[in-house]
């Protein structure tokens, strides 16, 4: 008898829920915390969107890397978490399990989706830690929050492309429920009107490191 190891089981277990797709959606309430990792990665491979849309909104992570697992923007999935953030904003009473406070786009590699014990999946980067204080708050007062987007952003002289123009879209007709956060920002070309309307949606303070190169 061949014996599987833990991380195979989780995997298993996610591939079960996800045959039937009502059931899951049923059952996230009820979902031990380390299987939402893996059963969001199967989710997200497989697309399908419902049961992303309810993971969003009962994710008990302080923090959603959804970036790290597209190679490039996926509108599609973009849509799919902003969606499910908008059914979660509209709740008087927020999930019993809830912590989201960052939701993370940037595509970089993150250890998340590699680790699922609890206390390593705590937040995106000890960056994004020293930046959210409140990481242990339940979901009654992280809804007093706003919520954290982080993004790293090139401004060219061109149009914005569809991922960014969906986000910055949305971001602006929820400012107040919300601050957009970028750790690396690049400016290709002169300034104009529309950089500085895109500027205006960043939290500036967050901020790390800046490139211009205006010719």
């Amino acid at each position: 008898m061949s014996i599987h190891s833990p991380p195979m089981l989780l995997e298993l277990a996610g591939c079960i829920l996800l045959s039937d797709k009502s059931r899951s959606i049923l059952d996230l309430e009820d979902l031990p915390i380390e299987l939402f990792p893996p059963f969001f990665v199967e989710a997200f491979s497989r697309g399908h969107t419902e049961v992303l849309k309810k993971m969003v909104q009962a994710w008990p992570f302080t923090c959603l890397p959804l970036g790290a697992l597209m190679r490039k923007p996926q509108l599609d999935m973009l849509r799919v978490a902003l969606d499910g953030l908008d059914m979660l904003l509209a709740l008087q009473d927020r999930p019993r399990r809830w912590k989201l406070q960052v939701l993370d786009l940037r595509m970089v590699p993150r250890n998340f989706w590699r680790t699922w014990s609890g206390d390593m999946v705590d937040a995106c980067s000890p960056e994004d830690i020293k930046k959210n204080r409140t990481l242990k708050l339940g979901p009654a007062m992280a809804a007093k929050l706003p919520l954290k987007i982080f993004i790293d952003l090139c401004l060219t002289e061109g149009p914005l492309d569809e991922f960014l123009t969906l986000l910055f879209l949305w971001v602006t007709q929820r400012r107040d429920r919300l601050h957009l956060c970028c750790n690396r920002l690049k400016i290709l070309a002169k300034p104009t009107s529309h950089t500085r309307n895109v500027l205006r949606l960043l939290q500036l303070d967050s901020v790390q490191k800046v490139e211009v190169h205006c010719t």
